[in-house]
């Protein structure tokens, strides 16, 4: 998976994912669910023989919140 350039901030509309899974393929939100196994399986659906590693996930929090995050390698 190619990873966006050290710096760049994935903004993600609260109002619309409040209290979701979202699914994170190659810097950009691919899919959603009320579960992990659910955001997973439409994210797979939409990129059909996709490696699961090339899948990021995050769980959006229901509360306004401040949110930092590192790089992994």
């Amino acid at each position: 998976m190619q990873r966006k350039k050290k710096g760049s901030v994935l903004t993600i509309e609260i109002e619309k994912y409040r209290g979701l899974q979202v699914a994170i393929v190659q810097g950009k939100i691919v899919a959603s669910g009320r579960t992990t196994s659910e955001a997973i399986e439409r994210a797979c659906v939409r990129f059909p023989g996709i490696n699961m590693r090339d899948i990021e996930l995050f769980a959006v929090p229901k509360t306004f919140a401040t949110l930092y995050a590192t790089e992994h390698v």
